[in-house]
């Protein structure tokens, strides 16, 4: 039974990989297309394409970071308030 949930768990943890992966890489992937066709159609080569792949790039990382940050604030709380009690403790003693 135990083996099973450390498959099921690892399991879930490439899947989540993988969700990352494609939320991180369609972006990018979309930019520079977007960017190769704007430098066709304007005739700007590498400009646009550079302009729009580093813009996806950043709203990526920015995206990235914003779902770090609240991923670490739920771990902290642990659902139940558990954050705030220690901090609590912490304050009294």
């Amino acid at each position: 039974m135990v083996m099973t949930r450390d498959r099921n768990s690892a399991r879930g943890a490439s899947y989540q990989a993988m969700a990352v992966a494609w939320n991180m890489g369609w972006p990018i992937a979309a930019g520079l297309l977007l960017g190769v066709y704007l430098d066709k159609r304007w005739d700007s080569s590498p400009f646009a394409a550079l302009f729009c792949s580093l813009a996806a790039l950043a709203a990526v990382v920015k995206r990235l970071i914003s779902l770090t940050a609240a991923s670490g604030k739920d771990s902290i709380d642990g659902g139940e308030g558990k954050g705030q009690g220690s901090k609590s403790s912490r304050g009294s003693g």
